[in-house]
């Protein structure tokens, strides 16, 4: 026996009858134009929608399968401004710029020029040589036995020299066991009396790590993103057997005396003249979410460029910099998120917002990706700008010259891009990645002109996302952190391998010698001195940049 079953209409299809039903309504009562004008609003809902879509979905695509970088060739830009008919397009108010619309300035043309020379003539002379510092083992050949007898006058031939050529080789780190033996003294007449040397200083209280090894793991965790459980199987390779907890006990360990350099650096990043700041996700595990792992959020704050300060928090509201820069008066670079408006905006104002011309940028190459070709006249004079900071950067400009610089070049430069956005927004289709990008820039505008009024900040906050990759790098192979306490180990010792980055030392040096110096009993009015670009300066490891000497703070 059969049974009928009774077929239902989605509800898109039921919309759609409705729709037309609707319509034909319309159409009976002779109203033509309000259906015209119906329809069209919708086909163009749809258009946006679609867009907006398909954005989406290129952008889920570039982030899991493309390339990150941005960049935009001059061939690139040439096309796309053909392609929309810039160069044969007059307009009176309003100047569209050329691919290579800085090569209208004879100096940076120049400069340019020498410089792809230069860099030329470099390629020509092949590899670099190996470093002179290297250890060079010297392996002998020797001629065959049958030539090395004359074979006109059968004389022994003598060595005149010897052809060289190198080769690079490795040769595996390995673990060797200090063993420290305390010295006990007696005394035979008293037959008692016994004396012992003290206990050695320990990196860690009682625990089995040296500080070379310590800092092998930590450097190897976090600054090349190895897992601690790929360490240990990497050390069980040589016979040495270590627990991914016990290793995980050493880094918590060394974060937490390792705190009051990290909270000596914030106090510096707070003191600074301009900070800029960024966030990056974290995954942390989480035994009370119904996911077992919930989103955390770790900020970084870079003080005048010298140090970083790393800080965590369970999610991405703005207590987080709230409680970090609630008292801080000075000049912030980000990149609009919305939190930081409390700190510009209103009577509690604090803070002077310096934006970002990556960001904005960053919009229009999207726009440009999602088939807006007049966007490429944006990125011809983002190109224009971001040439004359190289320029500046090339001839070793200080802040009054790269200043000088800016106003003469770099302010004529963005009063056209405010001048093409402006007549831009006029005329685009509202809610597109065009209008997006127009009016991302429009409403930072003053944000984005900072950098014109003041030679020490920065174009773009390209520092603090550059700072905050090492993180994003990071949790693509450790997956997460174990626990809120974990990510915040894990932001002091951030904050101490991007600090020492800023101020060029060596990171393994480092670290080895502050461990031995925390383990030792360093005294807290001293803690100034082991803030990495306070500890470069006392070694002579390394110098400041000229531009940010005058602001370094005294140790």
């Amino acid at each position: 026996m059969g049974s009928k079953t009774k077929t239902r209409t989605p509800s898109s299809e039921r919309q759609f009858d409705e729709l037309r039903a609707t319509l034909r309504s319309m159409l009976a009562e002779e109203k033509d134009d309000q259906v015209i004008t119906m329809v069209i609003e919708m086909l163009l809902c749809m258009s946006r929608e679609n867009t907006a879509l398909q954005m989406r979905l290129q952008k889920q695509l570039k982030a899991r399968f493309g390339q990150s970088s941005e960049k935009v060739s001059g061939a690139q830009l040439s096309l796309f401004l053909k392609i929309m008919g810039a160069d044969d397009a007059e307009d009176d108010e309003t100047e569209t710029p050329d691919a290579e619309a800085w090569r209208e300035d004879k100096e940076l043309a120049k400069h340019f020029d020498e410089k792809k020379e230069r860099e030329k003539e470099k390629r020509r002379h092949g590899r670099n040589p190996l470093p002179k510092h290297l250890p060079r083992k010297e392996i002998i050949l020797p001629v065959a036995k049958s030539h090395r007898i004359c074979s006109e006058c059968g004389s022994k031939k003598q060595c005149i020299g010897h052809d060289k050529s190198e080769v690079l080789e490795w040769v595996p780190g390995s673990f060797q066991v200090l063993v420290y033996a305390r010295e006990k003294l007696a005394c035979r007449r008293c037959q008692g009396k016994v004396s012992i040397a003290p206990v050695a200083d320990k990196v860690i209280e009682g625990g089995l790590p040296g500080p070379g090894l310590l800092a092998e793991v930590i450097l190897k965790k976090y600054k090349y993103a190895l897992p601690l459980w790929r360490q240990a199987e990497f050390f069980a390779t040589m016979d040495v057997h270590l627990a991914e907890s016990t290793m995980c006990g050493w880094v918590q360990s060394f974060a937490q005396s390792a705190a009051p350099i990290r909270d000596e650096i914030k106090r510096r990043t707070l003191l600074s003249r301009c900070i800029n700041t960024d966030d990056s996700h974290i995954r942390v595990l989480d035994r009370n979410h119904p996911k077992g792992i919930k989103r955390g959020v770790m900020w970084v704050y870079i003080g005048d460029g010298l140090e970083a300060f790393f800080d965590y928090t369970v999610d991405r509201s703005r207590d987080g910099p709230m409680r970090i820069l609630h008292s801080y008066k000075g000049k912030l670079q980000a990149d609009a998120y919305s939190v930081y408006d409390i700190f510009f905006v209103g009577d509690d104002a604090t803070a002077i917002e310096v934006g970002c011309a990556m960001h904005a940028r960053r919009y229009f190459v999207e726009a440009l990706e999602a088939g807006f070709a007049v966007a490429s006249c944006a990125i011809a004079w983002f190109r224009y700008l971001y040439k004359i900071e190289e320029y500046a950067k090339d001839i070793g400009a200080d802040e009054e010259e790269r200043l000088r610089i800016r106003q003469q070049k770099s302010a004529p430069v963005m009063k056209k891009l405010h001048a093409w956005m402006t007549t831009q927004a006029k005329v685009a289709a509202p809610k597109t990645p065009l209008s997006d990008a127009l009016g991302y820039s429009l409403r930072q505008w003053d944000a984005l002109s900072q950098f014109l009024h003041d030679g020490s900040l920065e174009i773009d906050n390209g520092l603090a996302e550059r700072t905050i990759r090492t993180l994003a790098i990071g949790r693509k192979n450790y997956m997460f952190a174990g626990s809120d306490a974990g990510a915040e180990a894990a932001a002091v010792i951030y904050s101490l391998i991007a600090s020492c980055k800023l101020a060029g030392v060596d990171t393994g040096k480092y670290l080895r010698d502050v461990m031995i110096k925390l383990a030792s009993g360093w005294p807290q009015a001293k803690i100034g001195e082991l803030v990495p670009s306070s500890w470069a300066q006392i070694h002579g490891l390394a110098e400041p940049p000229p531009s940010k000497a005058a602001r370094l703070r005294p140790v």
